[in-house]
């Protein structure tokens, strides 16, 4: 993501460990310039986020490579999807199209928790659903929470 249009995802991802883990102490490996950007980030959504830090270099805003830092690799692979496999069914879909997420690793996922035993309903769109648009297929993840409110049982596709 560096350099590109989602960029700053990957701070507000450093900002959101840094507040769980204090002992990463991001602070300590931002650049001075970039400081006040970097506080901002922590106020604003996504979609305004996106537009301040779209083409960033993660070297403008950070003095390390924080997926080198052992600290930091550590708390992410702590923290990574599959890693540990929920005890609820699950939906999950994604655009075949995603250029930000890729789709392979959508569906590693969830093969990874069919395997674990988990109910994945998984839901693989096929036009021409890249990331932002795949985020308003609301339709069925509405359905699904509705079924599971309402107490009917999960079908799972794995």
């Amino acid at each position: 993501m560096d350099r590109a249009a989602w960029a700053g995802v990957v701070f507000m991802t450093a900002l959101g460990l840094d507040a769980a883990y204090p002992e990463l102490r991001l602070n300590d490996h931002v650049v001075p310039p970039a400081r006040a950007d970097l506080d901002r980030l922590q106020t604003l959504c996504l979609k305004e986020a996106l537009p301040a830090f779209a083409g960033k270099h993660i070297r403008d805003i950070l003095t390390v490579d924080l997926l080198r830092a052992p600290q930091w690799r550590a708390r992410l692979t702590e923290n990574s999807l599959g890693r540990t496999p929920p005890t609820v069914p699950v939906f999950l879909y994604h655009g075949r199209k995603d250029t930000v997420v890729a789709f392979d690793q959508a569906g590693t996922l969830a093969r990874t928790y069919c395997a674990a035993g988990v109910d994945v309903t998984w839901r693989p769109y096929n036009n021409d659903d890249d990331h932002d648009a795949a985020s308003y297929r609301v339709g069925d993840a509405t359905a699904y929470l509705t079924d599971r409110f309402a107490g009917r049982p999960a079908t799972s596709t794995c």
